[in-house]
């Protein structure tokens, strides 16, 4: 069965960001469970999460700086 939701950490919630970044966090978190290496591209992050490449490289960006 294929997985259609992403688990989120409630202690995400806690750091101050936005949606999309807590997304992104999410879905890393998701690899590392599953003992996988997170080889996604902003396309396609942007793709899952229904925003623009843009969006997604402000946020990998704006995470990189914490």
């Amino acid at each position: 069965m294929k997985n259609y939701y992403l688990a989120v950490d409630k202690t995400l919630f806690e750091l101050n960001l936005t949606p999309v970044e807590i997304l992104i966090l999410a879905q890393v978190e998701e690899f590392q469970r599953n003992k996988c290496v997170c080889y996604l591209t902003d396309e396609g992050l942007a793709t899952s999460f229904g925003v623009s490449e843009r969006t997604i490289s402000r946020a990998i960006t704006h995470l990189s700086e914490l």
